[in-house]
């Protein structure tokens, strides 16, 4: 709105340009929209929270050992890689899924700074643009 209350004209149209009619991509919106169900498409089965579930713990299971291999052999008392490995180890000892959601938080936060990084994924080495010896 400007600050006289009457409502701004949208991009297209205060560019000159008027449009006929709904977008192609607000067509294709209402076109799935009309062909989905109104509840959910697929419905949520029992057995996949036990999966989840077994996911998680395998993947918690994953990260301590991770954890645990960086730690060095003379580690001292306030060596960093101890110290994470310590706390990891005691929060899985008082609370399993409050670890679970601390590492799905990290695990959150170290896929978001990858991507504020700009650092793509890692492909093979056989890309089309690679020049061949």
């Amino acid at each position: 709105m400007t600050d006289s209350g009457t409502p701004r004209a949208s991009g297209a149209k205060a560019a000159g340009r008027g449009t006929a009619g709904p977008s192609p991509l607000s067509e294709l919106l209402a076109h799935i929209a009309a062909q989905t169900p109104s509840g959910a498409a697929y419905p949520e089965l029992p057995e996949m929270d036990y999966f989840r579930q077994a996911c998680a713990r395998s993947g918690t299971a994953r990260l301590l050992r991770h954890s645990r291999a960086q730690v060095p052999a003379n580690a001292g008392p306030l060596n960093s890689s101890n110290l994470v490995h310590r706390s990891l180890s005691l929060m899985r000892e008082q609370s399993p899924a409050y670890l679970q959601h601390f590492l799905a938080y990290l695990d959150a936060l170290s896929w978001m700074d990858q991507l504020d990084r700009g650092a793509a994924p890692k492909k093979s080495g056989r890309g089309k643009g690679r020049a061949t010896p």
